[in-house]
């Protein structure tokens, strides 16, 4: 999966949810701790608000 695909669905899991722990993406998108935290900063450079 390219990682605009990945940052994609991130953000529609994400959508609906009001906070989430880096375990939950790490598990439902089988990523490492460090892709997790790049992808959350990757998405907040590009505007959205992120709450962990």
């Amino acid at each position: 999966m390219k990682k605009s695909e990945r940052l994609n669905m991130e953000l529609i899991f994400l959508k609906d949810k009001s906070s989430f722990h880096l375990k939950d993406l790490m598990v439902e998108f089988n990523i490492s701790k460090s892709t997790a935290i790049r992808d959350i900063k990757a998405l907040e450079e590009n505007g959205i608000s992120i709450v962990c």
